[in-house]
């Protein structure tokens, strides 16, 4: 998966985000909008595309290829300890949903991994 180059722009009332994304289901952009009141909250980083498009290139068996930069701190957890914590958390799920009888459990697991 390919993450592309950021886009910041003004839009009428709305501040956008956008970035080309490139996967085996093809190209697609994903973006981000909130009020131009907040536009100056908006970087150039791709930290929030690379965690909103973690579990999607898990999920494919695609390694993410960014074209900008990211925090180091995420691209350190993000190659490993994220993606191990991720998939064990869809290890408790049904149908891509939480079971509902397990909730401390899932809680307690969550709690335990994080500290591990």
């Amino acid at each position: 998966m390919k993450i592309g180059s950021p886009r910041i722009f003004n839009q009428i009332d709305q501040a956008v985000f956008e970035a080309d994304i490139e996967s085996s289901r093809g190209k697609h952009i994903l973006r981000y909008t909130l009020d131009r009141a907040y536009s100056a909250f908006l970087t150039d980083s791709l930290d929030a595309c690379l965690i909103a498009l973690l579990m999607p290139a898990m999920e494919l068996g695609e390694d993410i290829h960014l074209d900008g930069h990211v925090s180091e701190r995420l691209l350190l957890n993000a190659s490993g300890p994220l993606q191990a914590l991720l998939k064990g958390y869809t290890d408790l799920m049904v149908d891509g949903a939480p079971l509902p009888h397990q909730s401390d459990t899932t809680l307690r697991w969550l709690i335990d991994r994080l500290r591990s």
